[in-house]
């Protein structure tokens, strides 16, 4: 079983942007998410952070982390606005670099899911 952490453990549609909201939330959910989801991961890419990434036989997987270091969903649309963050990103291509080398199969774990429902250019997910 893979932990994913996602906006439900402190509330709805809950973001880093969006912390403020309820602070009394947040460090009883990371609490409870390593307790209970968080704990059986593979450790994390760096210190302190919920996106790893692990292999199984030929196959590698990147879990990203959707909900700490995105900006606010009523955030303007541009090249500003991020589900990952500027530093995710860079750890998330580094991976990718490194593991195009070494398997053959790649999986990006998201609990974000990825439409392309009602458009007809292909957009970047991160």
């Amino acid at each position: 079983m893979i932990g994913i952490f996602d906006d439900h453990e402190i509330f709805n549609d809950w973001s880093e942007a969006t912390s403020t909201k309820h602070p009394e939330r947040y460090a009883p959910a990371l609490t409870a998410f390593g307790h209970y989801l968080g704990g059986a991961n593979p450790d994390p890419v760096e210190p302190d952070v919920r996106y790893f990434d692990f292999r199984h036989g030929d196959a590698a997987f990147f879990v990203w982390d959707t909900r700490s270091y995105r900006s606010a969903n009523k955030a303007d649309d541009g090249e500003d606005k991020t589900m990952l963050g500027e530093r995710q990103k860079v750890v998330f291509f580094d991976w990718l670099a490194k593991v195009n080398q070494t398997v053959t199969w790649k999986f990006v774990v998201s609990s974000v899911p990825r439409s392309e429902e009602h458009t007809s250019e292909l957009q970047s997910p991160i």
